[in-house]
């Protein structure tokens, strides 16, 4: 019986250990990420990096391809219309993009979006 205890007893802690594990596992934070501006992109970005900036989409330039301006330049965003969601967008809706960062040699950096968010 006390060889039997010994083995239960880590057992069940265990159990208890792994079961509060799997609790904080499901738990994610609704935390946003820090907003980057479109000149810290140009100056600084590297490709593939996640980037969120907010500003207005101003003009569209091709079927997937719009200008961004924030309040420290302009940049091309690629948004796919399924991005979009079905939000109505003007030239004067503030925007939150979500995003990676497009560097080429040859060109201007531009931002390929995942997630299109209006700001109220």
């Amino acid at each position: 019986m006390k060889m039997f205890g010994k083995i239960l007893v880590p057992l069940a802690a265990a159990g208890l250990l792994m079961g509060s594990v799997a609790v904080q596992a499901q738990f994610t934070a609704n935390q946003q990420a820090p907003v980057t501006t479109v000149k810290m992109i140009k100056d600084s970005g590297k490709d593939d990096q996640l980037v969120t900036i907010e500003g207005k989409i101003i003009k569209q330039v091709k079927k997937d391809d719009y200008i961004f301006q924030d309040a420290t330049g302009q940049i091309i965003v690629d948004i796919d219309a399924k991005v979009f969601a079905g939000q109505k967008v003007t030239p004067d809706t503030v925007v939150r993009l979500d995003g990676e960062i497009d560097k080429d040699l040859m060109r201007e950096p531009e931002v390929d979006v995942h997630k299109l968010t209006i700001v109220k």
